[in-house]
């Protein structure tokens, strides 16, 4: 992955090098959850490919369901000796164990280690330590939370005896929170939609990614989203150095001012922003975290196709929706007309009517609502 850095980059941290051997261990990491597309045992493999890329004994995806209803642990490897996760054991993490309080109360995008949350060791004498992790190579401690679709806390935590984590490691293990959070979501989608999990729509291999500052400046850009940008910015893309183009350093400036850290924001605000090109689109993510200053853009290039079944948040009638569908794949009305068997009349008349429902006026602007139904439909009731 070739990557460029701003002139002017001020951020010890997006500055930090990374050993040959580690970032071969989070690209390949990177790379293979990018192209994970959901299927069974979603926690199990996304555990086991981050204990691949950040030195551990072992590994757990932990989930604490809201309230006290419980919870789960997914381990790395598969089968470590845990004790069941019942009600009273997810009451005692919530009151005594520093990671999880600590990710309870703080939402950034960051790795937190036990040892700086209890430099004394206060954990290590507790009872819940005793019984969950005395018998396991676990005297060092690192966790990153996930952002979830269910409410509740998801994580991803790290052991070993020694030695201690080190800065380099926790960065790694945050540079991985946005393909953990995509696969994530990927997997939740197909669950929700499973008719349409194959159809064209899936998520590709490439990534591009951007990493911005408070003021939307680039600070790391990786070839593929200099790329993009170029392809799909043609007219306001930067020739020379690395900026965003002003319609996207426009729109991540208005997400970072709506978006805290902590509140809930409308789905409409979350959506991705959709560049349209020929026969495909440009979808870039903006994951935020204002506690350090640093966000991210993820990019991804998808075809403009979007199926039938996935538009009922668009409230739309089947008929309506099969039009909208055809329209998203480059049909004209004429070739519309002949595939659902009526005239080029009627279905101008569904396509006005799709229009006046969707509040847009060209057939670009309702083929980019089609694709944002086909890929958020999963999300909508999370």
């Amino acid at each position: 992955m070739r990557t460029w850095r701003g002139e002017r980059s001020t951020n010890p941290a997006s500055a930090m090098q990374f050993s040959e051997s580690a970032l071969a261990n989070l690209m390949r990491c990177q790379y293979d959850l990018d192209s994970l597309q959901g299927g069974r045992r979603v926690r199990q493999r996304l555990v086991d490919l981050v204990a691949g890329a950040v030195s551990c004994q072992f590994a757990l995806y932990l989930t604490i369901e809201a309230g006290l209803a419980g919870g789960m642990m997914t381990s790395w490897p598969a089968g470590l000796a845990l004790p069941p996760v019942t009600a009273e054991l997810v009451r005692r993490h919530r009151e005594a164990h520093p990671l999880v309080q600590q990710m309870e109360r703080q939402r950034a995008i960051r790795a937190w280690q036990l040892v700086e949350l209890d430099p004394v060791g206060r954990f290590f004498r507790d009872p819940l330590y005793q019984r969950c992790y005395g018998h396991l190579p676990a005297r060092h401690q690192m966790a990153i939370r996930l952002a979830s679709p269910d409410g509740a806390l998801h994580a991803v935590a790290l052991f070993r005896e020694a030695p201690a984590f080190t800065d380099q490691e926790r960065r790694g293990l945050e540079l991985l929170w946005p393909s953990m959070v995509r696969y994530l979501r990927t997997a939740h989608r197909a669950r929700r939609l499973p008719a349409t999990a194959g159809f064209n729509g899936r998520l590709r291999e490439s990534r591009g990614v951007v990493l911005l500052r408070d003021d939307a400046a680039v600070e790391l850009c990786t070839e593929q989203a200099r790329l993009w940008l170029r392809a799909y910015f043609p007219q306001s893309c930067p020739r020379h150095g690395m900026a965003l183009p002003p319609p996207l350093a426009d729109w991540v400036r208005q997400r970072l001012a709506v978006e805290r850290i902590g509140r809930l924001t409308p789905l409409s605000v979350r959506d991705p922003l959709v560049q349209p090109g020929k026969d495909c689109y440009l979808s870039i993510d903006l994951v935020v975290d204002h506690a350090k200053g640093e966000h991210l853009l993820v990019l991804a290039e998808e075809a403009l196709t979007a199926p039938p079944a996935s538009m009922s948040a668009l409230h739309l009638t089947p008929r309506e929706c099969e039009v909208l569908s055809w329209v998203a794949q480059g049909k004209s009305n004429p070739v519309i007309a002949q595939i659902l068997g009526t005239s080029g009349r009627t279905v101008q008349k569904h396509l006005e009517h799709v229009f006046q429902k969707l509040g847009v006026e060209t057939r670009t602007a309702a083929t980019l609502r089609a694709w944002q139904a086909s890929q958020y439909a999963g999300l909508r009731h999370a």
